[in-house]
């Protein structure tokens, strides 16, 4: 009995695995990483996917949400730190030009121009000078909700897509 206990626990850290390097490997695309919703939808899908297909079963709704959410929190995390220590120890930040003028261009739809200009003297500043671990902790707290909402709902619907065909179907 503890056997099968262990390789059931085995097969949960390996689906957990594989939507997480999904997720990361997603999210660290250039151009892709800007909307970064795809990397939690195929980061949960494939994590509910690899579990379903390892178990030969489906999933509960609850732990499909679950694998979602964790699976796609990792792999976002392991990408933000990954991206971050660069950026620490390199002094360069990845896209940091094209994530620049992208803000700038859906800010500048609705801010007036001295706050855009206050804005370009930021991200100036911010060049020369990066608030490193604020940045940090944003992009862990933004994560955190993105994958609450994105990466749970991705499981629950990998979980309806990749649910086992039945033997009587064939």
């Amino acid at each position: 009995m503890p056997e099968a206990t262990v390789s059931t626990k085995s097969e949960s850290d390996n689906s957990l695995y594989a939507g997480a390097i999904a997720t990361a490997v997603v999210g660290l695309l250039p151009y892709v990483n800007v909307f970064i919703l795809p990397a939690y939808v195929i980061g949960g899908f494939v994590a509910v996917r690899y579990a379903t297909q390892a178990r030969g079963r489906s999933l509960l709704f609850k732990d499909a949400a679950k694998l979602g959410f964790l699976s796609t929190f990792l792999g976002t995390l392991c990408a933000v730190l990954l991206v971050d220590l660069i950026w620490l120890f390199s002094d360069y930040q990845l896209w940091q030009k094209q994530n620049a003028d992208l803000m700038l261009a859906i800010f500048g739809s609705f801010m007036s121009s001295v706050a855009m200009d206050a804005m370009r003297d930021a991200f100036a500043q911010q060049a020369v000078k990066p608030f490193q671990w604020y940045i940090f902790l944003m992009q862990v707290a933004v994560n955190a909700f993105f994958c609450g909402i994105f990466g749970t709902l991705s499981g629950v619907i990998a979980v309806k897509i990749f649910r086992p065909r039945s033997a009587s179907a064939n």
